[in-house]
């Protein structure tokens, strides 16, 4: 059964500047890409979005890939999108479950770069790693795009140069939301009785 948070029609927007990444809490040099921390206080960030579930009513099991979908729209040619997956508790502790980042300009493939205009709206989707994980009654899902993530990925400075840029500037983002643009998640939901 496949299972779509979405939010409503709107947009959110966002200023991503490489001199000040948000912080992937746990260090890749570490070999503890999987380990679960608490995010809640990186999600206070200006340059972070949030989009969080109602309170499950009852316990419902996510198990395997995800994929998240967005419309966005960038004023540079390229930038990074970087999604997390938490489990939100009743106390709002925000719990990592899975993540995954895509370079704008590889939304298509890998095999050509294809860069961003200033007045378009583009459709990129973004693979996570994969999870299994019990939303219990009372807990929420959340999920939270960025383009940084310090510990995980070099800053994109947001130029046809990438991360190995002499130059960086900052990029203004916008995530659009609404039936001609459905950002969303998708996910399997596994049938469970109770």
């Amino acid at each position: 059964m496949r299972f779509e948070p979405s939010a409503g029609k709107g947009r959110d927007c966002y200023v991503y500047d490489p001199e000040n990444p948000s912080v992937h809490i746990v260090d890749m040099s570490e070999n503890e890409l999987e380990i679960p921390e608490d995010y809640t206080r990186m999600e206070w960030r200006e340059d972070m979005l949030a989009y969080t579930t109602e309170p499950f009513t009852k316990s419902c099991v996510i198990t395997g890939e995800l994929a998240v979908t967005l419309y966005i729209s960038c004023d540079c040619p390229d930038t990074d999108f970087m999604v997390r997956i938490t489990d939100v508790d009743e106390q709002g502790r925000s719990i990592k479950l899975a993540d995954g980042v895509l370079s704008a300009k590889y939304r298509n493939g890998f095999e050509k770069a294809e860069y961003l205009e200033p007045d378009g709206i583009y459709e990129i989707t973004i693979r996570t790693t994969k999870i299994s994980n019990a939303f219990l009654p009372g807990h929420r899902l959340r999920l939270t795009v960025t383009s940084s993530g310090k510990n995980f990925i070099f800053p994109n400075s947001n130029t046809r140069d990438g991360f190995d840029s002499a130059f960086v500037q900052k990029a203004h983002i916008t995530v659009h939301r609404g039936p001609k643009t459905p950002s969303r998640a998708v996910m399997k939901r596994e049938n469970t009785r109770g």
